[in-house]
């Protein structure tokens, strides 16, 4: 608002809104509008540790046991306590620093597995097993160094949230804080296919209700940072080319202009409209968001012709998390509207089939990302480095004119034992490892992961059975083996054929 355009002036730069018409201009280089390489130091920076975090997903949370986290390179224990609320302490017990998420849930208090001491969910110890008695057991208890260190934690949008601030006044800054959820986001989140009972009200003044076409929230850690991954959102012309097959096709790929809606604030972010990226693509509007720290919600109406039969907007939402590397939480929706037939199969899939396509999805950019972040972090200067050409790059530069000269950069950032990237990692294996980023955290796809395996094994023994018992018995139906040997030997190579998918498949963009 007034303030970012006070802020850019001061500093000799542009403000968003006035770069954005910039760049707009016939034979406009957007590169050479940008501010100075010499720009100054920042003159605010983000309050980072005083804000909600989503930390994981409630429904795939077992509340009979405590959740390791990082956040801000900080580690944290969650733990679901008594009245069915989420806590989150410091995971290190007060006693002697053991790891509280390696503890137990009892009876609604998290019990340290090394010597036995107890907490309620406010951080208060309510039992130490080795005092002598009664009354030093109450003396210990009530010393505060006895208590976790806590943090606020609320639930909402099928996600548990996080402040990671533990100090005097974090609970009141909290609660008088408002949870960044969209109206847009369903009532309950993970794996709600159905349409929500709340609406909303859509372009046009209708009410309108939205089911989830993405699988409920899916949760995947890939090796770069949210700054690096917010940005990539924030640039829908990378997807015709990096998803080609998935996304679009690159051939169809066509130029566009990003244009900012007002201008960019420290606490507000900005809005951008869209063009179409794709000579197949009819739009009645696209709209980009980015609502610091980390949420960017992407809404597409498709055009009069397009829009027949299709949903009548669809939304794409994302948060990432900032530890290096980092969950990222996705989800999409679609109007209810959008027709019986397509509610019908998305009531069908299962999960695991909707978060194997944005698996996929992902894939497409993490080795991308992962590169491109290391280089930066080495050039030392997005305004230099990065040659910004054309006007579909204006939400890029806004993203990094928020990032880097209001918020501070990644250098005002408070990690925990500094934000330094470790070294590139040159090995697709690890990098695209879906077993470990998501598939072992996913109730829904862990348990199709443990499903493919045992029909694996059933379907090979299936066969090998049949045909021993073809070979070695003369009496046996030799019709009804063969049949049993190519049910089992079918059931096994379609289980071989889909266990890569939840564990390693390869993403090798010169073969696309």
């Amino acid at each position: 608002m007034a303030g970012s355009t006070i802020l850019a002036k001061a500093r000799g730069m542009q403000p968003a809104r006035e770069f954005a018409r910039a760049a707009e201009g016939s034979g406009t280089v957007v590169g050479d509008t940008l501010p100075s390489a010499q720009a100054g130091p920042s003159l605010t920076s983000y309050p980072w540790l005083e804000q909600w975090y989503p930390v994981g997903v409630a429904a795939d949370l077992a509340v009979d046991r405590p959740h390791a986290l990082t956040l801000w390179g900080r580690q944290l224990v969650l733990w679901h306590g008594s009245g069915g609320s989420w806590a989150c302490f410091a995971d290190a017990c007060p006693h002697r620093l053991a790891p509280l998420s390696e503890g137990r849930v009892v009876d609604g208090q998290l019990v340290c597995s090394y010597h036995g001491w107890r907490f309620e969910g406010s951080g208060k110890c309510v039992r130490v097993p080795q005092a002598m008695d009664a009354r030093s057991e109450a003396a210990a208890c009530s010393n505060r160094r006895a208590c976790a260190t806590s943090f606020p934690t609320a639930e909402a949008a099928g996600l548990v949230w996080v402040w990671p601030d533990s100090s005097p006044a974090a609970a009141s800054r909290a609660a008088a804080s408002s949870l960044p959820v969209h109206p847009d986001l369903l009532a309950g989140g993970a794996g709600a296919l159905k349409p929500a009972a709340d609406t909303r009200v859509a372009s046009g003044g209708e009410a309108a209700a939205f089911i989830n076409i993405g699988g409920g929230w899916l949760v995947r850690e890939v090796p770069y940072g949210f700054d690096t991954m917010t940005e990539n959102i924030l640039d829908p012309g990378h997807t015709l080319f990096a998803h080609h097959g998935l996304l679009g096709r690159r051939e169809d790929a066509v130029g566009y202009a990003v244009k900012l809606q007002g201008d960019v604030s420290l606490e507000g972010g900005f809005v951008s409209t869209v063009g179409a990226t794709s000579r197949s693509m009819q739009l009645s509007d696209r709209t980009l968001e980015f609502q610091p720290p980390c949420f960017v919600r992407q809404a597409i109406s498709p055009g009069a012709q397009a829009g027949q039969g299709q949903p009548a907007l669809h939304l794409r939402v994302r948060r990432a998390l900032p530890p290096r590397p980092l969950p990222a939480h996705h989800t999409s929706y679609a109007d209810a509207a959008g027709g019986a037939a397509q509610r019908l199969l998305l009531g069908l899939l299962p999960r695991w089939a909707l978060h194997l396509y944005t698996q996929e999805m992902l894939d497409g950019d993490l080795t991308l990302l992962h590169g491109q972040e290391r280089r930066l972090e080495a050039a030392g200067d997005w305004r230099s480095s990065f040659f910004l050409s054309t006007p579909s790059d204006a939400g890029v530069a806004a993203y990094r004119r928020w990032l880097n000269d209001m918020a501070g950069g990644v250098a005002a950032m408070p990690w925990a034992g500094g934000g330094r990237l470790p070294p590139e990692d040159p090995s697709h294996e690890r990098l695209l490892d879906r077993l470990h980023q998501h598939t072992e955290r996913c109730p829904s796809c862990n348990t199709a992961l443990q499903r493919l395996r045992s029909a694996q094994v059933a379907g090979a023994g299936a066969a090998a059975t049949a045909a021993a018992l073809a070979a070695w018995v003369p009496s046996a139906d030799h019709g009804g083996c063969a049949l049993l040997a190519l049910a089992g030997g079918a059931v096994a190579a379609v289980a071989s054929w889909m266990l890569p998918l939840f564990v390693y498949k390869d993403y090798i963009h010169a073969e696309r």
